[in-house]
């Protein structure tokens, strides 16, 4: 049966994510050219590798592409999609998107090569940087700021961090724009594990540590994660700014873990929106791990959990690396 909610709501959100949405190169220049669906993470490496026939078509399941259900308070079935369309933005011009990440798109990635752990770095930020900059769109656009009706202490901070982290991201473009025009590459901190077999899974995510939101406001911290799988193997880096010492001893600490802690560490830090498998892998989580992605997702989406389920889901496990 067609719920007429829904559809209204999805609706709603179709023309507020149109009108807020960000056209611009991340690299900009006088050279730029035509914008483009740029892909997040590479389509003729990872994606590739991960893609599976579902119903006589190639396709790859994108933990971003589960969608809100206004009935359910929760996000509707995952479905497997192209992966033409999988981890895409309109975030660089034809010319820089080829130009810049030729060395990583027609090479493997080399954990101990800086260029291509600065390159790598340099995507998921300008990802996450579009992300922030249409989720202000979002926040101010007409139809959402009419049904906020004023916003309570807690949004008016969530919308105040917000503002910081974009603050925050904006610094940084212009940091790397600098590193890449230079060809600086070793400003930032890199670290990582390059695991034996393939893993159909890839990920390309920018993580913020908790920080202390009362009274004066401090910069958070943040890292960024890329996992990348390759015909043989896998490899994983983390980045961040060489003078973060809260992120640098937290990737240090992952990368200390014995293996089956860091296989679980990294399997939660794997929830987020930017992550894509094959479906085959998928289809082996138990019901009750499929639950618990859905459950932190949507969470991380802005749907209000009760503390019990929260208490309740926090004891599921999650292993990618299985």
């Amino acid at each position: 049966m067609i719920d007429k909610n829904q559809i209204k709501f999805n609706n709603l959100v179709s023309k507020i994510n149109s009108e807020a949405e960000v056209k611009e190169c991340f690299a900009k220049d006088d050279t730029c050219n035509h914008i483009i669906p740029a892909h997040r993470i590479q389509k003729k490496g990872p994606l590739k590798l991960l893609e599976e026939k579902v119903k006589g078509n190639n396709k790859v399941v994108h933990l971003g592409s589960f969608k809100k259900s206004i009935k359910r308070k929760s996000f509707t079935e995952l479905k497997p999609i192209g992966k033409q369309v999988a981890t895409t933005f309109k975030g660089f011009c034809g010319k820089h998107d080829r130009s810049i990440f030729s060395d990583i798109d027609n090479n493997q990635f080399d954990l101990e090569n800086d260029k291509h752990c600065f390159l790598f770095t340099y995507k998921t930020l300008a990802g996450e940087f579009h992300n922030y900059k249409e989720g202000i769109n979002k926040i101010y656009h007409p139809i959402l700021s009419q049904l906020r009706q004023g916003d309570s202490p807690l949004q008016k901070l969530q919308i105040e961090e917000l503002l910081l982290k974009y603050e925050m991201l904006q610094s940084l473009k212009s940091i790397l724009n600098k590193n890449l025009k230079s060809e600086n590459h070793s400003d930032l901190f890199y670290d990582g594990l390059e695991l034996e077999d393939f893993y159909p899974i890839t990920s390309s995510y920018l993580f913020w540590h908790p920080y202390d939101k009362s009274g004066i406001m401090e910069l958070p911290s943040f890292f960024f994660m890329n996992l990348v799988p390759e015909e043989s193997k896998t490899c994983i880096l983390f980045s961040t700014l060489k003078n973060d010492v809260t992120s640098t001893n937290y990737i240090e600490k992952i990368l200390e873990l014995k293996e089956d802690k860091q296989n679980t560490k990294i399997s939660q830090l794997l929830i987020n929106s930017s992550t894509v498998m094959s479906p085959s892998l998928w289809k082996k989580l138990t019901n009750i791990e499929k639950k618990k992605i859905k459950f932190d997702l949507s969470r991380k989406g802005g749907i209000e959990k009760s503390r019990k389920e929260i208490k309740r889901m926090n004891k599921v496990k999650v292993n990618f690396f299985k």
